[in-house]
């Protein structure tokens, strides 16, 4: 940890932790993003946070959205355009939230609602994560064992075989 900085100015940001990250943010040098989310690891980020006494905090996401003891997820880049918006342009939770989260205003919209229409925010979260997961996924080059010409040439030998 730099010299400069005290844990107490330095907010760790984990989707397990138990306490919401307090406003004002402005109280905090600096902000560390959880990258990976396994808590149990004696070598995950969380233990190294732990070890250098940084209080884990999670977002108030769940204050908007009743998704039970879920923990919310998002990716980095999401998360951090949040704290940032937060911080620097000292807007609330529930406005950064609109603005980065595809859906939130659906989502957070149902929270209070009859939940017969549950089947409707899942397929609008399946959605999300599927286009989130489409968007993440590269093509992967196919790379043959063999030359164009060479697999026409075997694939005619087989056809003058069988004929």
């Amino acid at each position: 940890m730099p010299r400069n900085l005290f844990s107490e100015e330095i907010a760790y940001i984990n989707p397990r932790a138990a306490e919401y990250l307090p406003i004002p943010l402005s109280k905090y040098k600096a902000f560390v993003l959880c990258a990976t989310p396994d808590n149990k690891l004696t070598n995950s980020a969380f233990q190294a946070a732990k070890n250098e006494q940084l209080t884990s905090y999670k977002l108030p996401i769940t204050k908007f959205l009743n998704l039970g003891q879920t923990a919310i997820t998002m990716p980095l880049r999401i998360t951090a355009n949040i704290i940032r918006d937060v911080y620097a342009s000292d807007c609330e939770w529930k406005t950064a939230f609109e603005k980065h989260i595809p859906y939130f205003n659906i989502l957070a919209s149902d929270m209070y609602r009859n939940h017969d229409n549950d089947k409707d925010a899942l397929q609008v979260i399946e959605r999300w994560l599927s286009d989130a997961e489409r968007r993440g996924k590269r093509k992967r080059k196919f790379f043959h064992s063999y030359s164009r010409e060479e697999r026409r040439a075997m694939r005619a030998e087989q056809n003058l075989s069988k004929g």
